[in-house]
């Protein structure tokens, strides 16, 4: 075998995978790869994957070459040794005659080495050219500007072909504009290469050719004009073709090493110009893109934004509107447009993909078959033909009315219309639900304030600032003596002419255009009587709609009767209205003046303390208007023996006391005591019956046992409860009495143990609506079951907690307590009504009663419109400005205020106006006085016109027999509670008498006892 056949086979055994045919296929194939996609980028991004795939590949083909070439140079190495050897050999032969033997040889192994040294270079150059255009792909690939693309292809093939001066000229304007340039000999050079562009002829012969050209030596051929004065002598051009026309061009410069380039070098760097040209269209495509993308952007953001705030307004709209949509699909389900409003006006979240008649009459008062015949219109329609919502529209329901398990109603409105598809055919029904509760109220409240406006028995106009009047009702017409036809439109002025001048009714102008208001005595009778002369007060009420000018009120009161009214109550407040004897008030600020004087003239004040013995059984056994006769002829017999310097009060129940001043000494008033209980020693004729009832009598004096009015009166108390202990008519205070008191302190103790230990209950006493007879409330009362003194009376803890100041635990308890109670017979299925729940002045008067109050509705889920307050006439008197705060408050809540045991403190008309109360309670003390006739009735008569005038609704405590019932009913009275229809019951024995909600009307009718 030949040396050549030996290399051949060993270079085959080498190449065992055919690595170099494979590469130089891989080579053809990336060639007509890149005629088909110019675009490198593209290519690159399209293989991507198959490049990491191929990469292992074309690595082993670079250590298969490598490896080949190794073994050449070995086996080229070992071809030289044999040379020598053979050289050796063929000159100690010689006379073989192997010297022409010798000379073939040698010439074939010189070939073979030659040959293989050729294949390598071909090799190297061809891996070396695909590295190039590998690495150049890659960074172009990268790159996202036209300098730094330019920059990347100028220094790459700079550095390929050792030139040393490279420019990049694109086409501007059908010029040529230099881009890039690309320098290593110096900075001195930059100015002198840009004047060497490439001329006329060579950009006709590229455009036309579209071919590379390179000049070795420019000196040698001056066919293209070019000047380099001798600094370089090579010259290559290269064009940039964009679809068949000339894009730029690439020129460089310098002592090339290369006298000319091979086909391998031509392809090489079209390849190059190819490549380079796809990134530069890559680069201006991308720069119209993301101009496009960022102007894209800002229209999608514009457009957002926009759709946003159309979304918001319409949910604004639709909020505003307070209105809720939804539609109905054809299987009957709900589809929510809008839910929250929905969900605020059905109280539920539940409402897409219900069947939608449940869902809307689930709390109205439509019976099943209007529910049904409305859902079978409503299908009938969705699956009808066009024309079928126009007349079959009209059998839906518009109104309804829901009720909701706390017993609040609304008043609900509903809108149809129908949604078409293109061909016409009813896909859906819309539905638009509107809450017109509130609208409702306001037309309500509007007929009242009206009905109240034309009936009120106190004249009432409405002016504008210049008083012209609007409006007048019929007593107004009465007062004026005109019809009024001719009294509106007429100045206030002159409709009074003859009673004031006009700079009277300047000074009303002047006041209500500074202040709003106005108040003062009016003459409306140009006589001499008084009988027409009247109170005016004017206040503001609003605008007018039409003017948008300012409109006021003016009511005419009747002074002589308010005065009257007013003079009674200032009465009621001093004196008691059964006996007319003073009351504990009046009697304070008597002892009061008194010790005062006694202080000043150092002498003495004597303080008696009476209380009845047996008056319970009396007024439990004959009844109480027994016991209130009996009190009256005690009062005339104490009347008959006091002197007129002595000071007889009637504190309250059956306890009196007597003031005597300035006693000569200790038996003057123990002769005064013991005279004192021989009044009781005759019987009492009431009514066909003879009763006996003697006195328990506790003395006091000044400044011996005390120095206080209170002191004074408390020790009073307590002798008086140790001689009725004792069984005495009187004693004098001791200071060892005080230890009986121990008792009172033991009480104290155990109140504070009461509300811990559940030894306090609830009871509760019906109020009844008189003109029916039904029961429409109850009184909350409070009881101490002691576990061991047993029922404590209300009258003797009550004051102790309100001295403690245990009353506001006790208070809140009360007042939770009850509130939860009502909420639990609600869910009961019980119907429910309003409980009334008393506050003591302590409780009512701290900081954040409001916010208690508040915090125990929400607790307990208590509509607050179930719930009223009870407070003391005196509280309001002593807290005016706080007291109408806490008021106001508690009314935007919800919450219904009354005054309890009114008449027994000064029950000022002036005072009452201005707190926003609903009931006046008609204490028990003149509903007593209602079978005596006299002030009484007189004083009730003029309670309940005061309340009418008010608006307020009277309730009448104490009410024991029919003829009490009938004479309330007869002068006005609303409402009433007492013996006559119930004692205060226990929970379980008042539940008997609520009925399930269903039974609204028998629920709220209650059986006599």
């Amino acid at each position: 075998m030949s040396w050549f056949d030996r290399s051949a086979v060993l270079f085959d055994e080498i190449d065992k995978d055919d690595l170099a045919e494979k590469t130089y296929v891989a080579v053809n194939r990336l060639k007509e790869r890149l005629k088909k996609h110019p675009n490198i980028i593209d290519l690159k991004h399209e293989h991507l994957i198959q490049m990491a795939l191929t990469k292992n590949s074309q690595e082993r083909a670079n250590t298969a070459v490598s490896l080949c070439i190794v073994e050449l140079d070995k086996l080229l190495n070992t071809a030289d040794i044999r040379f020598n050897q053979l050289q050796s050999a063929l000159v100690a032969s010689v006379e073989f005659g192997y010297s022409s033997v010798f000379a073939t040889m040698f010439s074939l192994i010189l070939l073979t080495y030659l040959h293989f040294n050729t294949i390598r270079q071909v090799i190297q150059k061809k891996f070396s050219d695909l590295a190039s255009i590998n690495k150049i792909g890659r960074q172009l690939a990268l790159v996202k500007d036209q300098s730094t693309a330019l920059k990347i292809t100028l220094d790459t093939i700079c550095e390929k072909n050792g030139l040393e001066i490279g420019i990049a000229f694109l086409m501007n304007n059908n010029e040529l504009k230099v881009a890039w340039d690309h320098l290593t000999v110096g900075e001195n050079c930059r100015e002198e290469t840009h004047e060497w562009l490439p001329n006329l002829s060579i950009i006709k012969r590229m455009n036309a050719s579209k071919n590379i050209i390179y000049i070795p030596n420019v000196a040698n051929d001056s066919q293209y004009g070019i000047d380099t004065n001798g600094a370089n002598n090579a010259f290559l051009s290269i064009p940039l073709i964009e679809n068949d026309n000339l894009f730029g061009v690439l020129c460089f410069s310098g002592r090339s090493d290369f006298s000319e380039l091979d086909s391998n070098d031509y392809e090489f760097l079209g390849l190059i110009a190819g490549v380079l040209v796809s990134t530069l269209q890559n680069i201006e495509m991308r720069v119209i893109i993301e101009a496009q993308n960022r102007s894209l952007e800002g229209t999608i953001k514009e457009r957002t934004a926009a759709l946003k705030q159309k979304n918001d307004d319409t949910t604004s709209m639709l909020t505003n509107l307070h209105q809720g949509l939804f539609t109905i699909t054809k299987g009957g389900l709900i589809h929510s447009e809008y839910a929250p409003f929905l969900a605020k006006i059905f109280e539920t979240n539940n409402i897409s993909n219900r069947e939608f008649s449940e869902f809307l009459f689930e709390h109205s008062q439509l019976d099943k078959t209007s529910i049904e015949q409305v859902k079978n219109t409503a299908l009938a329609i969705l699956h009808g033909k066009q024309g079928a919502f126009e007349r079959l529209s009209s059998r839906l329901v518009n109104d309804l009315i829901l009720t909701f398990p706390n017993n609040h109603v609304k008043n609900v409105i509903l809108s149809w219309d129908q949604i078409l598809n293109e061909s016409k055919q009813v896909v859906k029904l819309l539905v638009t639900v509107r809450d017109v509760t509130d609208h409702h109220k306001a037309e309500e409240q509007k007929e009242v304030l009206a009905a109240v406006f034309k009936n009120s028995a106190e004249a009432i106009a409405v002016f504008d600032k210049a008083l012209y009047i609007q409006a007048v009702n019929a007593a107004f017409c009465d007062l004026m003596s005109m019809n009024d036809e001719y009294l509106v439109g007429s100045n206030l002025s002159t409709v009074l002419r003859n009673m004031h001048d006009g700079s009277f009714f300047d000074s009303i102008r002047t006041d209500i255009e500074n202040s709003g208001c106005w108040d003062g005595e009016i003459r409306c009778d140009p006589g001499e009587s008084s009988d027409k002369t009247r109170w005016l007060t004017v206040s503001e009420i609003g605008q007018s709609k039409s003017s948008k000018t300012a409109t006021f009120l003016g009511s005419f009161s009747d002074i002589l009767r308010r005065q009257k009214v007013e003079d009674e109550l200032r009465y009621l407040a001093n004196y008691d209205a059964l006996t007319s004897l003073p009351n504990r008030r009046l009697f304070t600020e008597r002892v009061e003046h008194a010790l005062a004087l006694a202080k000043r003239n150092s002498t003495r004040v004597a303080l008696f303390f009476i209380d009845l013995n047996r008056f319970k059984h009396i007024n439990d056994s004959y009844g109480h208007s027994i016991g209130d006769e009996l009190l009256i002829q005690v009062t005339q017999r104490l009347n008959e023996f006091v002197r007129e310097s002595d000071i007889l009060s009637r504190l309250g129940g059956d306890e009196f006391t007597i003031l005597i001043e300035n006693p000569v000494s200790s038996d003057d008033v123990e002769m005064f005591a013991s005279r004192l209980l021989q009044q009781f020693t005759q019987p009492f004729n009431i009514a066909n019956h003879e009763l006996r009832t003697d006195a328990s009598i506790g003395i006091s004096v000044f400044p011996d046992d005390a120095e206080s009015v209170e002191t004074l009166m408390i020790n009073a108390d307590v002798a008086m409860y140790s001689a009725k202990k004792r069984g005495v008519g009187f004693l004098f205070f001791e200071s060892k009495m005080n230890e009986t008191s121990g008792l009172r302190l033991g009480l104290e103790n155990d109140l504070y143990k009461a509300l811990e230990n559940n030894e306090l209950f609830l009871t509760y006493q019906p109020k009844i609506e008189l003109c029916t007879g039904q029961m429409v409330g109850a009184e909350v009362l409070l009881r101490w079951e002691h576990p061991e003194l047993g029922l404590i009376s209300p009258d003797q803890f009550i004051p102790l907690a309100e001295e403690t100041g245990l009353i506001v635990p006790i208070g809140h308890w009360v007042l939770e307590t009850a509130c939860k109670n009502l909420e639990k017979w609600r869910k009961e299925g019980l119907y429910p009504i309003k409980l009334a729940v008393n506050v003591s002045a302590k409780q009512f008067q701290t900081s954040d009663f409001v916010e208690q109050v508040q915090k125990v509705l929400e607790d307990t889920s208590l509509d607050p419109a179930l719930l009223e307050l009870e407070v003391t006439e005196s509280l309001l008197m002593d807290t005016e400005n706080t007291s109408i705060e806490i008021m106001t408050n508690l009314k935007e809540m919800g919450i219904s205020i009354s005054i309890d045991d009114f008449g027994t403190g000064y029950s000022s008309l002036q005072y009452l106006s201005k707190f926003p109360i609903d009931y006046l309670k008609i204490d028990r003390s003149f509903v007593m006085g209602l079978d005596t006739g006299g002030k009484s009735i007189a004083i009730i008569r003029a309670i309940i016109a005061m309340a009418e005038g008010l608006g307020l609704e009277v309730v009448a405590e104490g009410v024991e027999d029919d003829g009490q019932a009938r004479l309330l009913r007869e002068f006005g009275c609303q409402l009433a509670q007492g013996y006559l229809y119930s004692r205060p019951l226990k929970e379980v024995d008042f539940i008997k008498h609520l009925s399930p909600q269903k039974h609204k009307l028998q629920a709220l009718t209650f059986l006599q006892r």
